[in-house]
């Protein structure tokens, strides 16, 4: 045993060698005798130990640099796992109680570990990597799930994103993740393109049917022009569905639902430009809308016909219709 003087602040922390203990500090001292003592062999190994995650421990420094070692040990560790539906963070209990001891008991009970805490590195670092890689295809099937939402493809695909997220399967092998990214793009991006070519059917047809319009092209073509900006007729958004990344910007502008309420609305926007557009011809004409009814036969026609008449003869007298 040996009494050769390690100074220990009473919160358990070293005093750095050279440090003037005086009356001031002394109360904040307590002396500690030395059990263990630790041969040059071992203070070898120990710093090898250290040095593993990346401190570069010169002779004599080892109690300095244990704090960074388990600091580093416990920031590892919190990498190597963490809610689903990666794995569990490892138990750093250990580290802790390392923590705790002081002085060479400290390094006598780390160089004690040495094969664990080494192997604990290694699996720690590899686990980080590896939820490194895959987190962010985990997070690119969470929005492209969000974005799907009762799109048949999906239901499959988040019954089994479900399970990998209850069992904390991220990190099993071979990794599903890929292939289900890949399945709701393919899903997302057929969607994403019907939608815009059905977009840009309707633009057609009713580009057709205004320059079918003797309306219309009575209008001076800055009125053709400020009608088409006013009422979005050759506008749509844009879709770029080359990647995931693509797919999820492109919904992340225009959502799936979004695009069906724009097909609905282009035949609309139409309608009343050409409204607009006679408005603007005849600035005192009546926007009249046709009742809405299903006909089954010659009856219902007749009957709709009659009752379509009927409302325009009561505002005819009213002046110009707009029909």
């Amino acid at each position: 045993m040996t009494c050769a003087g390690r100074l220990q602040a009473k919160a358990g922390h070293d005093f750095l060698a050279g440090t003037k203990l005086d009356q001031k500090n002394l109360g904040n001292v307590e002396f500690r005798c030395e059990h263990i003592v630790l041969t040059t062999p071992e203070l070898i190994q120990l710093r090898k130990v250290l040095n593993h995650v990346g401190l570069n421990v010169k002779p004599g420094q080892e109690s300095q640099c244990v704090p960074g070692f388990l600091d580093r040990m416990k920031a590892l560790g919190e990498l190597a796992g963490g809610e689903p539906p990666l794995p569990r963070r490892p138990d750093l209990t250990h580290l802790s109680d390392l923590t705790q001891r002081v002085g060479n008991d400290q390094l006598k009970a780390i160089l004690d570990r040495k094969d664990q805490l080494v192997q604990e590195m290694k699996d720690w670092q590899q686990w980080a990597e590896r939820i490194a890689e895959r987190r962010p295809r985990w997070e690119a099937l969470q929005a492209l799930l969000e974005h799907a939402g009762t799109h048949p493809e999906a239901a499959a695909v988040r019954t089994e994103a479900e399970a990998i997220e209850e069992h904390r399967g991220l990190l099993n092998d071979p990794d599903p993740v890929p292939g289900m990214v890949e399945a709701l793009t393919h899903s997302l991006r057929s969607a994403l393109n019907a939608a815009y070519a059905r977009c840009q059917v309707l633009q057609r047809e009713g580009s057709s049917s205004l320059s079918a319009s003797d309306t219309w092209n009575r209008l001076t073509a800055e009125d053709r022009d400020d009608l088409s900006r006013q009422y979005q007729l050759d506008h749509l958004p844009g879709i770029k569905v080359g990647s995931t990344d693509e797919v999820l910007a492109t919904l992340g502008a225009t959502k799936l639902q979004e695009w069906g309420t724009l097909s609905d609305a282009i035949p609309s926007r139409y309608s009343q430009a050409l409204a607009a557009a006679a408005k603007r011809l005849e600035p005192k004409a009546q926007q009249v809308k046709l009742p809405s009814v299903t006909i089954k036969n010659e009856d219902d026609l007749r009957t709709w016909l009659s009752l379509v008449e009927e409302q325009i003869r009561a505002k005819i007298k009213d002046g110009p219709m707009i029909v």
